[in-house]
């Protein structure tokens, strides 16, 4: 399995939402899996989807509706939503929990995984880091502006 990250050092831009959606969904069209599954804590989280696709998407999306953007599919999962046995291919993980985490990384059908977090220097996240560090992850950079 391929894994990725990018932890900002402070709440987590638009840009750098749209960016790892980007990222994320190049891997997936460019696999063979064409499937791109979006978590999060909770389903809630409009204030992330709402960054990264126009509110009539993002309604499909917290509806649990499986959408086709540009020949791949997406959809919305959270923790209490992912189930082992689901397929889900390439994963975009918004602020993952632990917990979604560990449900991720023991599922058999992942592929890959993108992780976007705010990890500030006090540690608040310190799980991240240390999945990060234990899976040899690629940290992402974003490009200069």
């Amino acid at each position: 399995m391929d894994r990725y990250c990018y932890f900002s050092p402070k709440f987590v831009t638009e840009d750098e939402l749209k960016a790892g959606y980007a990222f994320t969904h190049k891997l997936a069209k460019d696999s063979k899996i064409k499937k791109l599954t979006i978590c999060v804590n909770n389903i809630q989280a409009n204030q992330f989807i709402e960054k990264i696709f126009h509110r009539t998407t993002t309604n499909k999306l917290e509806r649990y509706k499986v959408i086709v953007d540009r020949k791949v599919s997406v959809q919305l999962k959270t923790p209490n939503g992912l189930k082992d046995f689901d397929e889900i291919g390439v994963v975009l993980a918004i602020h993952p929990s632990q917990k979604l985490i560990k449900k991720l990384e023991s599922n058999a059908s992942l592929k890959i995984l993108v992780v976007i977090a705010e990890v500030p220097p006090n540690g608040i996240c310190k799980h991240l880091d240390i999945w990060a560090d234990e899976n040899n992850v690629e940290r992402l950079e974003m490009p200069p502006d």
